[in-house]
């Protein structure tokens, strides 16, 4: 089986890794263009989500079940990306490896995304609201800096913060634990570990990166 026996209809699914996090999207088989398939986009919150031509450091596999073995197979760091093919927008995609599916994969170093937005941390046991700017965040941790005059717990805080992307907002509230404190003349760098890794925040870093790299 090849890529290309994909049939219309069948179900399949897109894995986006970088770092060492993965995200996971279901699509469709919507037709075939030469040796390419046609996938069906993902819609998140009403909107499609675009994967641009120059979305480096993410390596995309395709998986499915073989109907002749009932097997899952897959493919492994194929070519896609978004076009617009007769007015329709579609995911295009292209494999010239067959492979079988395999569990173990190679764990990479977790990506950390410099950001650099306003935000606010909610202290949870005083329920104080505190002004920040967030730094940088990944999908296991997160890093602000607060006014020196401003004490925040080092146990149960919630920090958020918004953005835009390609017309999709993105309103993040991350709960989190202060794990390193750094006082400079003029702040205080919070470094702080992640209670969960949420989908929302893994699709935001995904699209974020890719809209960069245009």
């Amino acid at each position: 089986m090849t890529i290309q026996d994909l049939v219309d209809n069948q179900r399949v699914k897109i894995e986006i890794n970088w770092g060492s996090q993965t995200y996971r999207i279901d699509s469709t088989v919507v037709g075939h263009h030469g040796e390419n398939i046609l996938l069906k986009p993902y819609v998140f919150h009403g909107n499609e989500i675009r994967v641009h031509e120059n979305a480096r450091n993410f390596v995309f596999n395709i998986y499915t079940m073989d109907p002749v073995t009932n097997h899952r197979v897959g493919w492994n760091d194929v070519e896609l990306k978004s076009v617009d093919y007769k007015g329709v927008h579609y995911y295009i995609c292209k494999s010239k490896t067959y492979l079988l599916y395999a569990q173990d994969q190679e764990r990479r170093g977790d990506l950390r995304m410099r950001i650099n937005l306003p935000g606010a941390v909610t202290d949870l046991e005083s329920g104080l609201r505190t002004n920040v700017r967030v730094m940088d965040v990944s999908s296991r941790g997160i890093a602000f800096r607060a006014p020196v005059s401003k004490e925040i717990s080092k146990i149960n805080i919630k920090v958020a913060f918004s953005d835009m992307i390609e017309d999709q907002e993105f309103d993040l509230d991350l709960p989190a634990r202060i794990v390193r404190i750094v006082p400079n003349e003029d702040d205080v760098l919070y470094g702080c570990q992640l209670r969960s890794t949420s989908e929302d925040l893994l699709l935001y870093m995904f699209l974020r990166q890719s809209a960069e790299r245009k």
